[in-house]
């Protein structure tokens, strides 16, 4: 192969990298009346953890989950630092000493939407091409 013959392909291949590529940009919502719209990452890893449970002014939270997917194992991995796996496991130990209730899984982005717009305690996460006016985005300091 030529040099030329190489740069071609190598310049196929990168214009076809965007049509496989998954756009994993997550953004953490909640209900739109909802008036907390920002939170340090400490304090978002305890919500999804289950170890806190209400909002400052002491209304309940609902934490909303994807129940698998690339989106889910990023934000895992990113907001938890741990495995999908390791997620999984320690709400099996939560649920069966019965310490706490495990989040609400729904299978898409849409699912999620229109549950935490529905829910004024809710907060999850969607991909940020599905975001819209249904709920609002929070800020992670």
């Amino acid at each position: 192969m030529t040099a030329r013959t190489i740069i071609i392909i190598i310049a196929i291949g990168l214009l076809l990298v965007p049509l496989f590529a998954q756009d994993l940009t997550l953004r953490i919502v909640v209900h739109k009346d909802n008036p907390n719209l920002s939170m340090n990452r400490s304090t978002l890893k305890n919500i999804f953890m289950g170890k806190r449970s209400s909002w400052p002014d002491g209304s309940p939270i609902t934490v909303v989950i994807q129940k698998q997917g690339p989106l889910h194992e990023h934000f895992i991995g990113v907001i938890n630092a741990i495995s999908t796996q390791q997620f999984a496991s320690y709400w099996e130990k939560i649920v069966y000493t019965g310490t706490g209730n495990p989040p609400k899984a729904f299978n898409s982005d849409a699912e999620v939407r229109k549950f935490v717009s529905e829910n004024a305690g809710a907060i999850g996460y969607i991909s940020d091409q599905n975001l819209d006016d249904s709920v609002q985005k929070m800020t992670i300091k």
